[in-house]
C-alpha cells in the first residue's frame, strides 16, 4: 500500500529525514516556548493576575497549539466549535490587557 501521506508526514520515506531536520530545530522551538513561557510568568505576576492551576508553559503551549490547529482546520473548511475556543482564550488574554 502506497503511503498517501504528503511531504513531511510521510511515515515512510520520510521519517529519518524528518527526524533529523527535527533535531536541529528543536532547541529553537524549546527556547521560544521558553521565551513565551517567561513572558507570560512574568506578565501575570506583575498584574498579580492567578493563572492556576495552569503554568505559564501550558499556557504558551495550548495557545500556540490552539492556533495552529485552528487554522489548519479551517483551510479545510472545519470552523466547528471555533468560536467557543476563540471566545475563551480571548477571555484569559483579557486579563493581561
Amino acid at each position: 500500500m502506497k503511503d498517501s501521506m504528503p511531504g513531511c508526514l510521510s511515515r515512510s520515506s520520510r521519517l529519518p529525514a524528518t527526524m533529523n531536520e527535527c533535531a536541529t530545530c528543536i532547541p529553537a522551538f524549546c527556547q521560544s516556548r521558553q521565551l513565551q513561557a517567561d513572558v507570560i510568568a512574568k506578565d501575570a505576576t506583575a498584574r498579580g493576575i492567578d493563572i492556576s492551576p495552569a503554568t505559564p508553559t501550558a499556557l504558551a503551549f495550548i495557545i500556540h497549539s490552539t492556533s495552529l490547529v485552528m487554522a489548519r482546520e479551517a483551510a479545510l473548511g472545519m470552523t466547528e466549535g471555533h468560536d467557543e475556543v476563540r471566545s475563551l482564550l480571548e477571555g484569559l488574554l483579557e486579563k493581561f490587557a
